[in-house]
């Protein structure tokens, strides 16, 4: 849809009009926390790849606060291309820093019963070899546990990164923020 909107806009302004894309009024419709979580978590990497300069959310569910901290504080600049090898309940969202130095990359996995492991392959960047820091928040309650930057359902852990790549088991109905850095020579 996103690519029909921008070919139409092309055909009827012009080569390079200006005009962004935007949402607003949307909503998940879900009474889950970890449903909420993950549709919103999607979109905004979907919105994020596509361009979209503002998204704006018609109601709010427990978990979309979790969502929004994650991609607000660990997500960079530049959305850069990423897909994964099962697209359509695992997706990968990838950022990165204005000098390409940094590099996050958000796993949203939709699937509301199976934990999965994804190979992520990192094109374009050079992370080092070594271990990395993950953000993941799964399984919220039904009550809202973001509080603040210090007070969330955000665990810390690490994945190995070897040769551009790493695997990772992503929870059902979960998000995972792998935070690179290049390798320096």
């Amino acid at each position: 849809i996103f690519q029909r909107i921008n070919d139409w806009l092309a055909i009827h302004f012009g080569e390079n009009h200006g005009i962004t894309l935007a949402i607003s009024e949307w909503g998940p419709s879900a009474n889950n926390p970890n449903v909420s979580a993950v549709v919103y978590g999607s979109a905004l990497g979907t919105f994020a790849n596509n361009g979209v300069e503002l998204f704006s959310p018609w109601n709010w569910g427990i978990g979309m606060w979790e969502t929004l901290h994650l991609y607000s504080r660990y997500a960079k600049n530049y959305s850069v291309s990423s897909t994964s090898s099962l697209e359509n309940s695992v997706s990968a969202f990838t950022t990165v820093n204005e000098s390409a130095d940094s590099m996050t990359v958000i796993i949203v996995n939709r699937d509301i019963n199976t934990p999965r492991n994804v190979t992520i392959n990192i094109n374009g960047f050079s992370a080092g070899n070594g271990t990395y820091s993950t953000l993941e928040f799964s399984a919220l309650p039904e009550t809202e546990t973001f509080k603040s930057h210090t007070d969330n359902a955000l665990k810390k852990n690490k994945v190995t990164v070897i040769s551009n790549s790493f695997i990772i088991t992503v929870p059902a109905l979960s998000t995972i923020a792998v935070l690179l850095e290049k390798a320096t020579t």
